[in-house]
């Protein structure tokens, strides 16, 4: 799992100056079947009765050995997981993700 460093969207520190100094624009190249996740803090700060978060490795892991299911399944097991972690501490946050996969590449003229 590839994780970018940067400021986190939405947040107006100033006027822009700080994000913008942070801002770097990278491209990557995505195959076909390749996976891309995106989410929010709430999924992987979601915390067990412990105070200990699920995290990016859990994460990863799930979509590892999961991230070949239809997508209606991967978002059930991603949630499932997060679920059975958390058990009965409840949710201090949203769980937003969302994904997307590549299908085909086309071929440029």
């Amino acid at each position: 799992m590839q994780a970018p460093d940067g400021l986190v969207l939405g947040l107006k520190i100033d006027d822009g100056t700080r994000f913008n100094s942070l801002l770097r624009e990278v491209t990557m190249p995505l195959g076909a079947g390749d996976l891309v996740v995106l989410f929010t803090d709430g999924v992987t700060e979601a915390m067990n009765a412990e105070g200990e978060p699920f995290g990016e490795e859990r994460l990863a892991a799930v979509i590892e050995e999961h991230g070949d299911q239809p997508f209606e399944e991967l978002r059930e097991r991603i949630l499932r997981e997060i679920g059975a972690f958390v058990g009965d501490t409840g949710q201090h946050d949203d769980l937003t993700f969302v994904l997307l996969k590549v299908d085909e590449i086309a071929a440029h003229p």
